[in-house]
Order: C-alpha cells, then sequence, then structure tokens
C-alpha cells in the first residue's frame, strides 16, 4: 500500500486498549482489532499552503495516528508530520499529507464514510461504532457533500 511519497514502514494489529495483538492464521480478529500502519516519508516533504518542494525542517512534531476505514477493518496510518519553510510562500505551514486534508487527523476516506453513515443514522451512534467523539463525526456530517463531491 502506497501514498504519494509514503511508504508503509511495519504494520500490526492492535486491540482496543493499544496492546499489540498476534493475528492467528485463519481466523477473524475481533471487531475492536484495528490494523496499525506505520508510514514514512521517501521523498522530500511538500508546502501545505502552495504544494510546492520543501527542505528545509523547521521541527517535528510527536507521531499521529488517525483511524481509516480499510474494508471492514479499522486501519490507522501513524505518522509524525513536520513543519517546514517555504521559500515559494514564505511561510512555516505543516507538510502536505496525501490522504487527508490540511489540520485534519482523519483521512479522507474515513471523513467521506462518516458522512454518509451520519446522514442515515444519529451522529452519537455514528461516534460509538467508530471509536470518535460526537464533535468529529458532527464535523464531518457538516462537511459531508464538499467531502463526497472528491
Amino acid at each position: 500500500m502506497r501514498f504519494d511519497g509514503w511508504k508503509v514502514k511495519e504494520s500490526f494489529f492492535e486491540s482496543a486498549s493499544g496492546e499489540r495483538v498476534a493475528p492467528v492464521g485463519g481466523l477473524a480478529m475481533l471487531r475492536e482489532t484495528r490494523l496499525v500502519l506505520v508510514v514514512e516519508r521517501r521523498w522530500l516533504a511538500r508546502c501545505g499552503q502552495c504544494g510546492a518542494r520543501a527542505a528545509t525542517f523547521v521541527s517535528d512534531f510527536p507521531p499521529v495516528d488517525g483511524p481509516t476505514p480499510l474494508g471492514r477493518t479499522l486501519c490507522g496510518a501513524v505518522y509524525a508530520p513536520v513543519r517546514v519553510e517555504c521559500r515559494r510562500c514564505d511561510a512555516s505551514p505543516v507538510e502536505m499529507v496525501a490522504w487527508a486534508d490540511p489540520y485534519q487527523r482523519q483521512s479522507r476516506r474515513l471523513q467521506q464514510r462518516l458522512a454518509v453513515e451520519a446522514a442515515s443514522m444519529p451522529v452519537m451512534h455514528v461516534a460509538a461504532l467508530h471509536g470518535l467523539g460526537w464533535l468529529t463525526v458532527r464535523r464531518a456530517e457538516e462537511q459531508g457533500p464538499r467531502a463526497l463531491g472528491r
């Protein structure tokens, strides 16, 4: 699995409490279990405002773990975003990430799924189903028409 400029460095299963789970051949994992993908940058980081390549890193952030649905399995992509120094727009924004909108911790795919599910059931039920806060689901529901158009 690859995104533009990113590669999967490590993958493992994790329980709802955050402990690693070893898969047993031929048996299905519990619903609360999720697949975690640790990704790393392959290319230069890109500016989050203008999209230009930026070779200078100003600072690192702690790794971000955002849930993403992958079929029926909940999958999390763990990555460490960096703040870049862009010469083109003369700013220091957080780098552009291929699978998420700016300032979001969820992937576009998860936001689209939340918007569709929130249209057919209460926000609290969708939040409980995905283990997210109700405000996160509400934001995805409000941006639903825009998110579905991509």
